[in-house]
């Protein structure tokens, strides 16, 4: 599949399900807080 067809795919995908086709979560929620401290601190 090339980059067209795959941008096409996407596109009436998001525009029959209204939404982006996938969800979107972070597995380690903790983990993003510690990142986000990380870059408060600088």
């Amino acid at each position: 599949m090339n980059m067209s067809t795959t941008i096409n795919v996407f596109a009436r995908a998001v525009v029959c399900k209204r939404r982006i086709p996938f969800e979107i979560s972070s597995p380690k929620p903790e983990r993003t807080k510690d990142v986000i401290g990380e870059f408060e601190e600088k």
